[in-house]
């Protein structure tokens, strides 16, 4: 299973969205009668079979909603509510990436620093073809480094001995020692890892660190490094996809989580409560309008549209007016997708706890069924019934009064 989706559907529908009314105040009071909103997670959650919806609705500084419905465990796990953690799979990348704008904006590194100008004594241990990648190649994914994108992959990666100092040093030279890939952007845990390591070595921080003064202290959002139910049976479990003649659902318990190293958690192996990433999300909201306190709007502006196409951490589109940051994240248990809409002042995020197939088609449908509270487009028509109107999940279970 990969990490990371990048065949977003979602920016088509970016061309030429306009608000009702172009002006948000004639909009907010349709959205914070969230009604609407709950009726279409409702319907998303009887449509697919998918153990949880959950959807975030913000402006920069507001919460329009915060829902989610279903169960933390197929097929008699408790409820679900937006406090309960979420698995952010490659959108951890959006939370590397915000913590090296903080330290470009401090001075500490720039986005043109070279990996090996803070680790000179590796140069020579690694491939030549890696000496010049810079920080912002690393982001972008266009540091040609082995891709790392798989379960699999990421589970059969070396386990390293050591302290800190000494596995960080092991990790580059595994992770280096493999040719090139191609040029261009190619999508890879192993690059953004490394990013997270130069922002250790200028921070004199550890990871967790960076994200416990920068995000916690800061903002009050709690990042968690590994699975939800590693932090609680009652937090919602990953579902793995059935396979022929299996159940529907195959719950992942915390001793059968897949083993990532914690090396990887930047790249993709956080969790978040839904609330909590709406409330990182509204940073960058605020931060792409010019209004966080500490990093400059044109920092922003290059993380989120700098690039062609994808730049640091997140794929974007940018038509005057409307444009779009956008990105999705999986481990394979869990899903997670954001899109911001800056000029109207708006994000959504949506997650799940499971991934492929039919919660791909039920992100698409909750986000286009969502936002046509806001632009002037159509309702989607629902799906017909693909699953025959039967839904596993809701047997016994009355979801109406989450």
């Amino acid at each position: 299973m990969r990490t990371f989706c990048i065949g977003l559907l979602f920016l088509l529908l970016a061309n030429g969205l306009k608000a009702q009314g172009q002006d948000p105040i004639q909009w907010v009071g349709i959205l914070t009668d969230t009604t609407h909103i709950k009726r279409e997670l409702a319907n998303t959650y009887e449509l697919f079979p998918i153990p949880v919806a959950g959807v975030g609705l913000f402006m920069s500084d507001t919460v329009l909603a915060c829902k989610a419905v279903g169960i933390s465990k197929w097929p008699n796990g408790a409820k679900v509510t937006e406090r309960q953690l979420f698995h952010l799979g490659g959108n951890a990348v959006n939370v590397t990436s915000y913590l090296a704008a903080r330290l470009v904006s401090e001075g500490k590194i720039r986005w043109e620093t070279t990996f090996f100008s803070l680790f000179p004594k590796l140069k020579e241990k690694v491939n030549p073809a890696y000496h010049a990648m810079t920080l912002k190649d690393l982001l972008s994914h266009r540091a040609r480094v082995r891709p790392y994108s798989t379960t699999a992959e990421l589970v059969a990666f070396p386990k390293l001995r050591g302290n800190d100092v000494q596995q960080r040093r092991k990790f580059v030279q595994e992770v280096l020692t493999y040719p090139p890939g191609d040029t261009g952007l190619v999508y890879s845990n192993g690059g953004v890892a490394l990013a997270a390591i130069m922002l250790e070595m200028v921070s004199q921080k550890t990871y967790k660190d960076l994200l416990d003064k920068y995000l916690t202290k800061e903002f009050g959002v709690r990042a968690y490094m590994g699975w939800p139910n590693q932090f609680g049976e009652m937090q919602p479990w990953g579902h793995w996809m059935p396979k022929a003649n299996q159940k529907l659902f195959t719950p992942v318990s915390k001793s059968e989580n897949a083993d990532i190293s914690t090396l990887f958690s930047p790249a993709c192996h956080l969790s978040m409560s839904l609330r909590d990433m709406m409330r990182f999300y509204q940073v960058q909201l605020r931060g792409i309008q010019g209004k966080h306190p500490r990093i400059p709007k044109q920092t922003y502006a290059f993380m989120h549209y700098g690039l062609p196409t994808y730049s640091l951490g997140w794929l974007h589109k940018q038509d005057p007016g409307s444009r779009v940051s956008t990105h999705d994240g999986s481990a394979g248990t869990f899903y997670a997708h954001v899109t911001l809409l800056p000029d109207v002042d708006l994000g959504i995020l949506i997650v799940t706890n499971t991934a492929g197939g039919p919660t791909n088609e039920a992100v698409a449908y909750l986000r286009t069924a969502v936002l046509t509270k806001v632009f002037d487009q159509p309702v989607p028509e629902k799906p017909k019934a693909s699953y025959d109107g039967h839904h596993p999940l809701l047997d016994g279970h009355d979801h109406h009064d989450h």
